[in-house]
């Protein structure tokens, strides 16, 4: 190519000046330089791409991206490196020394093997670490493997061109011809590297599948992983243990990069703590929480025992105070919240308000989680069951060994608990349907929510049957990573060389307990349970009200806590070992909760509702649950038949006696 630059029909007839000639020759091999240097370049850039697809973006991110950007920048520098050397002193116009031939086309070979064996060696790389990793779809590989099998081919061509320089250079040639074979070779082979993924893409739908999963992935994929999401938090005020679980939840999502607002009703002051410390908060005062009716149902020994369970639904006039009068007639907020628009939301089913809320700002995606440890009364709702034989109610003090009439009682608290909820459910329903009334009820709403999170840890929890729409997330609000005491605490902790912290609720948290505690009295709710058992601290569970009876028995059972009634004593060199030996366990658990939560979400928001881990057997009548219709129809088909065999025997032994 170059000599074509000294045709006089190019160029005219005469000298022209260097610096022109020059650049007329140089241009030409800038040109195949550039072209080879922009074919690894968008390589490694597809190479990478690779690797994001394939979900290796931490990687790929960090190392390959570096790598990408330190070899263009290589090749730059030499490019610059060779464009300097054509000026050399004493050249003749547009006349390239002998010499100079030899060495342009030395460098253009050295350059040709180093592209080759950093492509070949990229790309090898790229699909043994591909391979290696698990959970690659078999459309992934299958355009692993197209793309590989072409960048052999492209290898294969330049090592051909590099075989056909050296049988160019041993030929007897002049050294005019010899430069332009150079040259041509150059050319074609950056001409054939980028026909050839044109031709690839024409005759071949394998290779065609391939660029659109590698090299044109479709925009609506692309957003949903880039684009990040909102969501609606409903999380009421009412205790400093529920509202840390539930900033915790807000806080673990915006953690990965998503927007939450977390809507936030004032059942009680909020004196400036919602929980969180990332999302967006939004007060607003509803309502005033039912202070005293806990309080006399704390005062009774064993908590609240439950009435005759025929007359459950009676007890429920204190809900009353729950009713969500404000919020549904509140236009203002509800259109203000509409605005957000929401990808998904989550809520602490306590205050049913919150479907309402969310139905009426059109939230189909969405969650529901509660701070306490299960939903023995859900069936409907959850689809999980709750077998009493061994599975202690939430309102109950019993272990998972029972006696005979410890099984009667968690029976008839399931059967209280049970009704006094549907109570609940017809309440609300009676007060919002007519405020909305395509509004489908609390308890379809419920039981129409994607995952139900549980504030229980399966490592310490009682063993239950599941579903699978429920996700256990206990200690999520927990962080082991104690925080130094002020100087007021830090005295009184030091005075002693062995320290009690008694808890009683969440006026004081106890997750930023130092190491030097040596035993944690706590009142077994679930916020203390989780702290006490990652905190390593050996516990003393003195239970007041509701669900805290059976977490102290959850407690017991881990072997970390004793359960004690005011006049109790105990040793607790074994409840040490139990403490330290839980932390060990849970600091190795292969899941970190906010993780955990935080993928279950994201999920939930891109491809929800998720209906399809809603099995058909909540909807079934207990005959067909238990399959009882199946035994009794037998049953009744063999005590007729018995019926008709003794009536037949009677009627033909009366028919005998009157003959005789």
């Amino acid at each position: 190519i170059g000599p074509l630059f000294q045709s006089p029909m190019l160029l005219g007839e005469g000298a022209i000046d260097n610096f022109v000639c020059d650049a007329l020759q140089v241009l030409p091999e800038m040109a195949v330089l550039g072209g080879c240097a922009c074919t690894l370049s968008i390589g490694l850039e597809r190479a990478t791409a690779m690797l994001a697809i394939a979900q290796y973006r931490r990687i790929g991110r960090r190392r390959y991206l570096t790598m990408h950007l330190a070899w263009i920048l290589l090749c730059s520098v030499y490019a610059v490196y060779l464009m300097g050397s054509y000026f050399e002193p004493g050249r003749q116009i547009c006349a390239i020394p002998s010499v100079f031939h030899h060495q342009a086309a030395d460098r253009w070979i050295q350059f040709i093997c180093l592209l080759n064996l950093a492509t070949f060696v990229t790309y090898c790389f790229v699909a043994a670490v591909a391979s290696r990793k698990a959970g690659v779809s078999p459309a992934i590989r299958r355009a692993f493997r197209c793309i590989f099998i072409v960048m052999i081919f492209d290898v294969g061509g330049w090592t051909a061109t590099v075989g056909s320089l050296a049988i160019t250079f041993s030929l007897n040639i002049t050294e005019e011809n010899r430069l332009i074979l150079v040259y041509a070779d150059g050319l074609f082979v950056n001409f054939g590297v980028a026909a050839k993924p044109a031709i690839y893409y024409s005759i071949s739908s394998d290779y065609r599948q391939a660029f659109r999963i590698l090299f044109g992935r479709p925009q609506h994929q692309e957003e949903m992983e880039s684009k990040p999401l909102k969501f609606f938090c409903y999380s009421p005020m009412f205790g400093r243990s529920h509202t840390t679980y539930m900033g915790a939840l807000a806080d673990a999502l915006v953690e990965r990069g998503h927007e939450v607002v977390l809507f936030a009703p004032l059942f009680t002051p909020s004196n400036g703590s919602h929980g969180t410390t990332r999302a967006t908060v939004i007060e607003y005062p509803t309502c005033k929480v039912m202070k005293k009716a806990m309080q006399d149902a704390a005062k009774k020994p064993g908590g609240a025992p439950p009435p005759d369970f025929w007359q459950a639904k009676a007890s429920i006039g204190s809900w009353e105070a729950f009713r969500p009068f404000k919020i549904l007639d509140d236009t203002a907020l509800i259109e203000r919240l509409r605005e957000e628009k929401f990808d998904a939301g989550f809520c602490e089913a306590m205050d049913f308000g919150s479907m309402a809320l969310m139905h009426l700002l059109g939230i189909r995606n969405y969650s529901i989680t509660n701070s306490v440890p299960t939903y023995d009364w859900g069936f409907c709702v959850t689809g999980m069951p709750f077998m009493s034989s061994y599975m202690p109610g939430i309102n109950t003090s019993f272990g998972e060994k029972m006696t005979f009439i410890e099984r009667w009682e968690n029976l008839r608290s399931l059967r209280y608990t049970t009704n006094w909820m549907e109570g609940i459910y017809t309440m609300f329903d009676d007060v919002i349907k007519p405020r909305v009334p395509d509004f489908p009820g609390v308890k379809e709403m419920l039981a129409a929510s994607s995952y139900v999170f549980l504030n229980t840890d399966p490592l310490f929890d009682f063993p239950r049957v599941t579903v699978h729409k429920v996700v256990e997330i206990g200690g999520i609000s927990v962080t082991c990573d104690p925080k130094p005491l002020d100087e007021r605490f830090s005295s009184i902790l030091s005075f002693r060389s062995r320290n009690v912290f008694i808890s009683f609720g969440s006026i004081t948290s106890s997750v930023n307990m130092p190491d030097a505690l040596s035993l944690f009295i706590t009142h077994a709710g679930m916020g203390s349970v989780n702290e006490g058992l990652r905190s390593g601290i050996p516990m003393i569970a003195i239970p007041v009200i509701g669900d805290q009876f059976r977490n102290a028995q959850l407690l017991r059972r881990t072997g970390s806590a004793t359960v004690f009634s005011k006049f109790d004593l105990a040793k607790t060199s074994q409840l040490k070992d139990g403490a330290a030996r839980n932390a060990l366990i849970l600091s190795h658990r292969p899941f970190e909760m906010k993780e955990v939560f935080g993928r279950h979400m994201e999920f939930m928001a891109r491809f929800g509702p998720l209906t399809m881990l809603d099995h058909h057997g909540r909807k079934l009548s207990t005959l067909q649950y238990y399959n009882i219709d199946l035994f009794l129809f037998p049953a009744l088909l063999v005590i007729f038949v018995l019926i008709g065999v003794c009536t037949a025997d009677c009627s033909s032994n009366s028919l005998y006696g009157r003959m005789q």
